[in-house]
C-alpha cells in the first residue's frame, strides 16, 4: 500500500510545499550551506547541502552527507593528495581540499548572500555523515547569521510525518574570469532554491540497508540531485525543530519524481553517530574533541531527545563502528 502525507485531503505520497509557504522559507533559508568547488581551472561547480548545528556569525558548525565532500567535492577538484595521512580530515580519501580557492561554502537568507571558508571537516568510514567548521573570508567578510538546527536523537518511527529541507535547482556560471589562479577578481552568478518537501518515514533500518551500511531510514519523499546533505525532521505542533536525519541517497523511480500520488525512496542517515565526529577545540591546534562533548560541554546545543554515550571502535581489519546508548525514555539504541 502506498504510503500517503498525514492531513492531506489528496492522500499524496509526498508534497512539495515550499511554494505556499514563502515565510517558511525565509526563516529557514539561514539554516542551510551550500558547497562550491573550484578544479585546477577555476571552473565552479556546485555540489551539495549542508545545514548548520551551532555557532555564530564568527564560526559555525556544519553536518553534511560525506559523499558530497568525499566524493563529489574532491573528484571535481581533482587535486590528488593535498593533506599528510594524519590529518583529521578525510582519512580514507585524503585528496580533498579545504582551501579557500578550492572550495567555499554559500550561505544565503533573505536580504544578503556571501561565500565562506572551511576551516576543518571530519568524518569516518562507517557513516555517510561530515561535519565542518566554516566562518567568515579574511576579506571583506560577508553578512552571515547562520540559524541552528538541533540534532534529534530519536529514530523516527514508520507511518511518522516527515519534512526534508534542503537545496535544489543548484547552478553556477561564471561571468568574469579570475586574474590569477588565486581567483581574485572572479565574478560568479550562483542561483539555487530552497526545497521543502513533506512524506512519511517508510522504513526503518538500525543496521543499515542494502549498500548503506550505517543506522538509516527511508522516506516517500524523492531527493533530487543537490539535496544530499540536507536534513529531514519530524513535524509536531509545538516541538523543537530538529534534525533526525541527513539526506543521503535516493532510490526513487523517474515516474515517483514527478508524480506526487507515488512514493519515491529516499535514504536518510540518522543523525546520532555524527555525534562522534572530533573537530578541532580551537582552530589551527591540534586537540580535538567529538560533537558529544561539546554538546556536553555546553559549546553547541544539547541533542532533543537526550543522550548518555557515542564511542567510536576499530576492529582489528580497520573498520570503524559507532555505538550509542540513548537517555532512559529518549533515543534509542542501534
Amino acid at each position: 500500500m502506498q504510503p500517503f502525507v498525514h492531513g492531506d485531503p489528496e492522500r499524496r505520497a509526498w508534497i512539495e510545499v515550499s511554494g505556499a509557504n514563502p515565510d517558511e522559507v525565509e526563516r529557514l533559508k539561514p539554516t542551510l550551506v551550500a558547497f562550491l568547488a573550484f578544479n585546477r581551472e577555476r571552473t565552479p561547480r556546485l555540489a551539495g547541502t549542508g545545514f548548520v548545528i551551532a555557532g555564530d556569525p564568527g564560526l559555525a558548525l556544519v553536518v553534511t552527507a560525506k559523499h558530497v565532500l568525499a566524493e563529489g567535492v574532491s573528484q571535481f577538484q581533482g587535486l590528488g593528495r593535498t593533506s599528510a595521512p594524519s590529518a583529521i580530515f578525510v582519512p580514507d580519501r585524503p585528496n580533498l581540499s579545504l582551501s579557500p580557492e578550492h572550495l567555499k561554502a554559500v550561505w544565503v537568507d533573505g536580504r544578503s548572500a556571501g561565500l565562506l571558508n572551511i576551516h576543518c571537516a571530519s568524518y569516518n568510514a562507517s557513516t555517510d555523515l561530515a561535519v565542518c567548521a566554516i566562518g567568515p573570508q579574511e576579506h571583506k567578510p560577508p553578512p552571515f547569521d547562520p540559524r541552528a538546527i538541533p540534532f534529534h536523537t530519536a529514530l523516527p518511527r514508520v507511518g511518522d510525518p516527515a519534512q526534508m529541507v534542503s537545496i535544489d535547482e543548484m547552478s553556477v556560471a561564471e561571468s568574469e574570469p579570475p586574474a590569477d589562479r588565486t581567483g581574485h577578481g572572479q565574478v560568479l552568478m550562483l542561483s539555487r532554491r530552497l526545497s521543502v518537501r513533506v512524506g512519511v518515514v517508510t522504513g526503518l533500518f538500525p543496521h543499515g540497508l542494502r549498500q548503506y551500511r550505517w543506522p538509516c531510514f527511508t522516506t516517500s519523499i524523492p531527493a533530487e540531485p543537490g539535496m544530499s546533505g540536507g536534513y529531514v525532521c519530524i513535524p509536531k505542533p509545538g516541538s523543537t525543530v530538529a534534525a533526525c536525519g541527513v539526506v543521503c541517497a535516493d532510490a526513487s523511480t523517474d515516474e515517483a519524481r514527478i508524480n506526487q500520488s507515488l512514493a519515491g525512496e529516499s535514504i536518510i542517515g540518522c543523525t546520532w553517530p555524527a555525534l562522534g565526529l572530533p573537530l578541532p577545540e580551537h582552530i589551527g591546534r591540534p586537540e580535538t574533541r567529538t560533537l558529544l562533548e561539546m554538546a556536553m560541554n555546553g559549546d553547541i546545543p544539547m541533542p532533543v531527545g537526550g543522550v548518555q554515550h557515542i564511542g567510536l571502535t576499530t576492529d582489528a581489519q580497520g573498520k570503524q563502528a559507532v555505538h550509542f546508548r540513548g537517555m532512559p525514555g529518549s533515543a534509542s539504541e542501534a
